[in-house]
């Protein structure tokens, strides 16, 4: 299964320390600090361009008012995601593309050693153990469950980063399935079926009819679609239904 192409859009920020004497959290506050510089720069560009043209003209003088107090926000550390404004200055804020605006999480490559001391930045730090994630990739599915287990590792590292990755940005996966391939499509979280349909094709989206659906934990607990069916587990739902993590769709569309 292919990661979806949106992952991209996610500000990720990797620290590698390779020592345990190093100050992660100084680390963290250095790249906080070049992420707001950036975005100030660019407010401020933006705040000189709105003033020039606010002469006779009321949105270009209220849009330099808001870009002074946002410029005031950044320069006391604060990050966009924190600033509130109003939904008629959103147009401008989307324009600007702001980094401090779009969520992220820090990933710090650090030692076993390090990784279970009680620092300060373990505890404040999230971290994903990557010592053996070479070996652990190289594992048939059933050794590596057992293997992760005895080192009290829910998940392999990778797969943690994109679950939270998919939890920062809202994000569910459905499925369609067909003889010859079965897809992984990314929507927002409660989406309608109509809207899950469009991130396929616009015409599935404006000529959806309705959508046969089962879960992914049922085809991989019963082992085929005709086993889904004949315990009842395939339902067909409308316009209304939110589309849930997991679900395999398939769409029947008119246009």
């Amino acid at each position: 299964m292919r990661l979806p192409t949106w992952y991209a859009v996610l500000r990720m920020t990797i620290l590698s320390t390779c020592a345990v004497k190093s100050v992660p959290e100084d680390d963290i506050k250095i790249i906080h600090n070049e992420l707001i510089l950036a975005d100030l720069e660019t407010v401020e560009r933006r705040r000189e361009r709105a003033l020039k043209l606010s002469k006779g003209n009321k949105d270009q003088l209220k849009n330099a008012e808001i870009l002074q107090k946002l410029s005031d926000h950044l320069q006391e550390g604060g990050f966009v995601s924190g600033f509130e404004y109003d939904e008629d200055f959103q147009p401008e804020m989307r324009e600007m593309n702001l980094l401090t605006a779009k969520p992220f999480f820090i990933i710090m490559n650090v030692s076993e050693d390090e990784l279970m001391s009680e620092t300060a930045h373990t505890r404040t730090v999230q971290q994903i153990r990557t010592k053996t994630r070479t070996e652990i990739a190289d594992m048939p599915n059933d050794e590596r469950v057992s293997f992760l287990k005895d080192l009290g590792i829910p998940e392999p590292g990778l797969s943690a980063i994109v679950r939270e990755s998919y939890r920062l940005l809202d994000q569910i996966t459905f499925f369609t399935a067909g003889k010859k391939e079965i897809h992984a499509w990314n929507v927002k979280k409660n989406s309608r079926c109509p809207q899950a349909a469009g991130k396929i094709h616009s015409d599935m989206e404006r000529g959806f009819i309705r959508a046969e659906i089962y879960a992914y934990s049922d085809i991989d607990r019963l082992g085929s679609e005709n086993a889904v069916k004949e315990a009842g587990k395939l339902r067909v739902e409308g316009k209304e239904y939110i589309v849930q993590d997991g679900d395999i769709l398939n769409i029947r569309f008119n246009v």
